[in-house]
């Protein structure tokens, strides 16, 4: 749950993303986790929302959560609403570099990749929630035989074998999908493989 949070006036407001499972061994309670460790190890990274603060308690209760905060950014969908075709590519061209420099910097596939995790932070795009991000070396937390993604943004291979795909060229293909649904001003893409006609 996203909530608008202020901890200092100075500060202004912020996004507070609080975790409802409280249960240390889940798979969501490992994937929020992982989000926290890698904008950690990242850093400040350009075309990422950054983290600001996070907690981890060693018992999460319904009174003691899980949590992390960013700065509020705008929906790209919101920011781009009205926006010419090459204003919508231009954005997403951005995230496209974003996805580069994790891969190329930090071994990262974010394979999350839909309209709802793009975001516009001032004037910079930028990707957030990092929950389902494929790290080099990591522990599989998703079950055998369960699909990793987003629905309707997803590359099949990441449906039929999501332990053994290469993530990386399915981020494209989510993106791609994520780039016709914001330049349409649809809220799905078509299903499947799109040939392309000239």
């Amino acid at each position: 749950t996203v909530f608008r949070a202020v901890r200092d006036s100075a500060e202004g407001e912020l996004a507070l993303k609080v975790l409802n499972s409280t249960k240390l061994d889940r798979e969501p309670y490992k994937r929020f986790v992982r989000e926290i460790e890698t904008l950690r190890s990242i850093g400040a990274t350009p075309g990422v929302l950054p983290l600001i603060d996070a907690h981890l308690p060693e018992r999460p209760s319904k009174q003691t959560p899980a949590w992390l905060a960013t700065p509020i950014a705008r929906a790209m969908t919101d920011s781009l609403a009205e926006a010419s075709l090459e204003e919508v590519v231009a954005a997403v061209a951005e995230v496209a570099a974003t996805l580069v420099r994790l891969k190329n910097d930090h071994g990262i596939a974010h394979r999350d990749l839909k309209p709802g995790n793009l975001y516009q932070l001032e004037e910079q795009w930028v990707v957030g929630d990092f929950g389902l991000v494929a790290l080099p070396d990591a522990e599989h937390l998703t079950e055998t035989g369960r699909s990793l993604g987003p629905r309707h943004f997803t590359a099949y291979e990441m449906i039929a074998s999501p332990l053994t795909a290469d993530p990386y060229p399915a981020d494209v293909y989510s993106l791609a999908k994520t780039l016709w649904v914001i330049a349409t001003r649809q809220h799905f893409p078509p299903e499947g493989h799109q040939e392309f006609q000239t």
